[in-house]
């Protein structure tokens, strides 16, 4: 339970005044509703200590990557430019099989409800069937400060395809596309987690939101599930750590490649006096992060930046959503537009704060990544460390690859890993 919440009048019948218990409580009031406390951007800093709350299990949340201008706040009548996300409303096994396509192209999966999974797949077909040129601008968003291009390629993520013929990357060369940098326009949804945790440092601090990327929490998955394989026969309930708690290590190398960026490393501690009485406290909801986000606001964004040659049929694109939401918030314009619900989540960045926190993750597009001469890259199943798709020899631990890197060769025994990678192969590749 947050500090000041029955000064706040919950629980009062009329209660609406509050009551700040220091200046530290009045500095951090704010009148926006939902409980906004997050863990910070703890990567600048290499590492952290955290403790799970015991009542807080993580969620996973697929969002698709978008941008938002808005008007500063600060600065009456400029216009400013931040990252955003939307929140998909399609189940996950439709964004699981997202880049997933028969031989005629049609989707293995298709969204059905979704009006920015539709959008993709709208822009899609009209690439292939000539509506659309791939190179062309469709969205663009222009703050006082920053300009965003969003070209139709990049949008639905065909410049990271890795079967690019050498007339596509002419191609793309001509319309300054650069090939290593198409992650920042593709708004496929990406999966994000929503951890309620305590920072070892400032257990007074309470429970607190940390928004991690897909890289992190995979390795939070290896780290528990070691703690479980090394506690034996009861390793379920004492490697839990909801049941039994015990903090983590997050370390973050920015130096690195891929999934490398991130470790994660579980601690033999109990839990302080300190710690006890921050697991005490109700965790802060996580409704801010997964719930719907707001389809009047998307749709109006989406009319209002559209410079594409054909207008797309916003109707039929956001028609199943507003069917399906009708009647609830989602379904109609926030209080504040054009500021937005999800707006304090932004990152106030030129290019896209959720797209730049994906970067950062080593998340690009369906998982993969591209060197600066456009070369895609492979994680080595021997060292984990960045191999070129054309390389026949791991550079970093000698490890051989066949001419056509279909088979993986490797040159000494591998260390067993919790959560193997695929070898380089290109056409053994499974998409994700």
């Amino acid at each position: 339970m947050s500090k000041n919440r029955l000064a706040q009048g919950e629980g009062i019948p009329g209660g609406s005044s509050v009551e700040f218990s220091g200046v530290d409580d009045f500095l951090g009031h704010s009148t926006r509703g939902g409980d906004r406390k997050r863990l910070g951007n703890w990567k600048e800093d290499g590492s952290i200590d955290i403790w799970l709350h015991p009542k807080g299990l993580p969620a996973a949340v697929w969002s698709h990557p978008w941008y938002r201008l808005v008007e500063d706040r600060d600065n009456a009548g400029k216009k400013k430019l931040w990252g955003a996300r939307f929140n998909s409303c399609e189940p996950e096994i439709v964004l699981k099989k997202r880049y997933f396509r028969d031989a005629d192209g049609t989707r293995e999966y298709p969204p059905t409800v979704c009006p920015f999974s539709l959008m993709l797949e709208w822009v899609y077909q009209a690439i292939e069937t000539g509506e659309l040129n791939w190179t062309e601008n469709i969205f663009v968003f222009e703050g006082d400060d920053d300009v965003v291009e969003v070209k139709a390629g990049g949008f639905c993520g065909m410049f990271q395809q890795k079967d690019l013929s050498k007339e596509q990357l002419v191609e793309l060369k001509k319309a300054r596309v650069r090939v290593g940098e198409a992650y920042r326009e593709n708004c496929h949804a990406k999966c994000h987690y929503v951890f309620q945790v305590i920072n070892a440092a400032k257990p007074e601090d309470g429970p607190v939101i940390a928004f991690e990327g897909e890289a992190l929490g995979k390795k939070m998955q290896i780290a528990i599930g070691k703690e479980i394989k090394r506690h034996g026969e009861k390793g379920k309930a004492l490697g839990d750590p909801f049941q039994h708690p015990y903090p983590f290590r997050w370390e973050y190398d920015d130096t690195k490649s891929f999934s490398d960026k991130y470790d994660v490393t579980a601690i033999a501690e109990d839990p302080s006096d300190e710690v006890r009485a921050a697991f005490a406290m109700d965790p802060p909801s996580k409704d801010d992060y997964t719930q719907p986000s707001n389809l009047v606001e998307l749709r109006r964004s989406f009319e209002a930046h559209w410079v594409g040659s054909i207008v797309p049929p916003w109707d039929e694109i956001f028609g199943p959503a507003m069917k399906r939401f009708a009647g609830t918030p989602q379904a109609q314009a926030p209080e504040d537009f054009p500021h937005g619900a999800n707006a304090p989540d932004a990152d106030d960045s030129a290019d896209g704060g959720a797209a730049e926190a994906d970067a950062a993750d080593g998340e690009e597009a369906d998982g993969r990544q591209f060197d600066s001469d456009g070369v895609e890259l492979f994680a080595c199943d021997v060292c984990e460390k960045a191999v070129r798709a054309d390389a026949t020899t791991c550079p970093h631990c000698g490890a051989m690859f066949d001419t056509v890197l279909e088979k993986f060769v490797p040159a000494k025994k591998p260390e067993p890993k919790p959560l193997p990678k695929r070898g380089a192969g290109g056409k053994g590749r499974s998409r994700p």
